[in-house]
């Protein structure tokens, strides 16, 4: 019954591995704070929305759990400090009924001063890869 959350792009997968707990999600401020605290650089996902998966009953599901470390840009001395509690997931353990619709995380879809063409882009639609 533990819901996970994911913050994804109009492109990204919603059965990926990274996600984070329902308390790392309401703890986020602002886009800006989400790039810091899990380190993740705009070129690797755009944001925009949030995705849900709830574990389904019975055994659970297996993840890795742990302290996001910070990524340092190359060849740049710009670094993402991390240190958010990261979930990391096999994406063949979800189970497509378990996600949640997708929702927007309301910090809109530009970044770093740039603002992204949505121009037939679907959105808050779900994609699910692999079988």
């Amino acid at each position: 019954g533990t819901t996970l959350y994911r913050i994804v792009d109009p492109k990204s997968a919603d059965n990926s591995i990274c996600w984070m707990s329902k308390a790392e999600f309401e703890r986020l401020k602002s886009k800006d704070d989400w790039r810091r605290r899990f380190a993740v650089w705009a070129n690797w996902n755009g944001n925009g929305e949030f995705v849900t998966y709830t574990v389904p009953p019975g055994s659970g599901l297996n993840v890795w759990e742990g302290v996001t470390a910070s990524q340092a840009m190359k060849d740049t001395s710009h670094v993402l400090e991390g240190g958010a509690r990261q979930i990391v997931v096999d994406p063949a353990d979800l189970q497509k009924e378990y996600m949640g619709k997708r929702a927007p995380t309301k910090w809109g879809y530009s970044d770093l001063g740039r603002s992204s063409s949505l121009v037939g882009v679907p959105v808050l639609k779900n994609y699910w890869y692999g079988k």
